[in-house]
């Protein structure tokens, strides 16, 4: 008879079990220091993940289960995969059933896939800017370009959220004019001039094709005109 004790490798799973088990379930193992594993898997040992239709294989483990200092490892089977995609915001995104993460263009930005090269490309238009015609008073929106076309004088208003480097451009194309206000402790510079700061400061056109490029250089507070044609009025 043999005793199985902390020092039995068998007793953490080095010794394969034949047939190997089968581990149904609704989640994937673990990986790692106190990964899943319990004493009655043994290595070579199978676990589907029934949500996914994945499968891992347990290949190796070390420490002792009587000390509660697992390390347990599963490899996945079949083609590589990703577990997760994490954009700019912290939100970690699964696959699909299919194993697939899908990446979305979306305004300037274009994502083309290529199955032949296993390649995406993404691409922006318009050094991304999304252009747009406009006939109504609004809130400007960060690496938006605007065509006024339509409307009497239109009242735009700088965006209350902008980081350094976004863009806005407006051009005068058959709206009677157009100004840019301004919100609190936010301010415009335009060559050697600048708007006063707050919301009293304003840039306004003064005939048709005036047009005006800013970029935010102090977020959500500070721009600076970078091109612009015509004679504007700054207040």
């Amino acid at each position: 008879m043999t005793v199985q004790g902390k020092n039995d490798l068998s007793y953490v799973g080095v010794r394969p079990s034949n047939p190997p088990n089968v581990i149904y379930a609704l989640n994937s193992p673990i990986s790692g220091l106190n990964g899943t594993y319990s004493a009655n898997i043994q290595i070579g040992d199978f676990w589907i993940n029934r949500n996914t239709n994945t499968i891992f294989v347990l290949i190796n483990v070390t420490g002792s289960i009587l000390n509660q200092s697992i390390n347990a490892t599963w490899l996945r089977l079949g083609n590589s995969f990703l577990d997760t995609l994490t954009g700019n915001n912290p939100v970690a995104v699964p696959p699909d059933a299919n194993n697939n993460i899908n990446i979305v263009g979306s305004g300037a930005v274009n994502v083309n896939g290529d199955a032949a090269t296993n390649t995406l490309t993404i691409s922006v238009t318009g050094e991304g800017i999304v252009w747009q015609t406009i006939g109504a008073s609004q809130t400007l929106v960060v690496n938006n370009g605007y065509f006024c076309t339509g409307g009497a004088a239109l009242a735009l208003a700088l965006p209350a959220i902008s980081n350094i480097g976004d863009t806005i451009k407006v051009v005068l194309d058959g709206s009677t004019s157009w100004t840019i206000n301004q919100g609190v402790g936010q301010q415009i510079r335009i060559a050697a001039s600048q708007t006063t700061s707050g919301a009293g400061g304003s840039i306004t056109s003064t005939s048709v094709g005036d047009s005006i490029e800013m970029v935010c250089s102090v977020a959500n507070t500070r721009w600076n005109v970078v091109n612009y044609i015509g004679n504007l009025t700054v207040v």
